[in-house]
């Protein structure tokens, strides 16, 4: 009779235990999507090309006046809108050749984007946008 109470008497006290740390595992607050969950990711080929031509400025260490600053580590916490908007602007800046301005490259020639390089964050932008609004 007490093996049958001493076991009965220690299930109770593993479940409360049990019921307790999931209780306070659901308080805790949800990490940011990896960039796998929603759906972003850099490719290496394209980070190089950001890290070089585009982070002086645009990084959240840049020295450059940018309006808007990139930064990898918030990047897929965004909402997909507000990725997909940040990807059109990438494009179309580039595409009408704004990025990187005139006036930058004139003191910083080694900022420049190569042809290849343009079709490179171009072609991931708009793909990336258009897999994010599926």
């Amino acid at each position: 009779m007490k093996k049958k109470l001493l076991f009965l008497f220690s299930i109770a006290i593993a479940a409360i235990l049990m019921s307790f740390a999931t209780a306070q595992k659901s308080s805790k607050p949800e990490k940011a999507q990896t960039t796998e969950e929603n759906g972003f990711s850099i490719p290496d080929n394209v980070k190089s090309v950001l890290d070089r031509s585009c982070l002086n400025c645009h990084g959240i260490d840049g020295k450059g006046k940018a309006k808007i600053k990139w930064n990898y580590e918030k990047m897929p916490s965004y909402s997909k809108s507000k990725l997909i908007s940040k990807l059109s602007k990438i494009e179309d800046k580039i595409n009408n050749a704004k990025m990187p301005p005139p006036r930058f490259l004139k003191k910083h020639p080694d900022n420049r984007l190569s042809q290849e390089e343009k079709e490179t964050l171009t072609n991931w932008a708009s793909g990336l946008a258009t897999d994010l609004s599926k």
